[in-house]
């Protein structure tokens, strides 16, 4: 209520990328990039990486925005968060549902940590790896996950459980009632909101 908001959110249902009223189908998935967790997609994370973070960059360029909000970033881009981190942008994570559990299956973070199978592959892998950290296209360090809000104390045992760093994350329930929240017909500096 009061601010100026901007959606960026993947072409899911769309034949290609659009935009209208301040929703941007920009971002591209796993499964539209045949992604499957194997050696041989790297290729395709490196494309589909490269394509989110060209949209991220243009709307932040455009949009300006004072916060970063991701709900959920699964089968998307989570190096979303690190590149606005980078811009100096505060980010919010929202979850409603076990992707922050499983981050670590992320299609970028997650080259780090395979080995494949070919001996031929497996030979360039970690060089490959080293200069993908190197160039600051696959992130070192995980991403910061300060400030989280759950849907329910469930999904914040689960995170905690899996040992993600979570820190004080609160709990905000579904089902806010927006009475106690009364719309301002003139708003005081209006934040601009990007949700992710």
């Amino acid at each position: 209520r009061g601010h100026d908001i901007r959606v960026l959110t993947s072409t899911y249902g769309c034949s290609q990328a659009e935009q209208s009223e301040g929703v941007f189908r920009w971002l591209t998935t796993d499964s539209v990039m045949r992604i499957d967790g194997s050696s041989r997609g790297l290729p395709r994370i490196v494309r589909k990486e490269s394509i989110n973070r060209r949209a991220f960059e243009r709307l932040c360029r455009d949009f300006q925005p004072d916060l970063v909000y991701l709900w959920n970033p699964a089968h998307i881009s989570l190096s979303i968060a690190a590149f606005a981190e980078q811009r100096g942008l505060p980010v919010c994570f929202f979850v409603s549902d076990h992707w922050l559990s499983g981050w670590a299956n992320d299609a970028l973070y997650s080259v780090s940590r395979r080995s494949p199978r070919r001996i031929g592959v497996r030979i360039i892998w970690k060089p490959l790896v080293a200069a993908l950290k190197a160039s600051r296209f696959l992130q070192a360090d995980s991403p910061s996950f300060k400030t989280v809000q759950f849907a329910s104390h469930y999904l914040q045992r689960s995170a905690q459980e899996a040992r993600v760093p979570v820190g004080n994350a609160e709990v905000i329930h579904w089902g806010i009632d927006v009475e106690q929240f009364p719309f301002n017909q003139t708003p005081h500096n209006p934040r601009r909101l990007l949700f992710a």
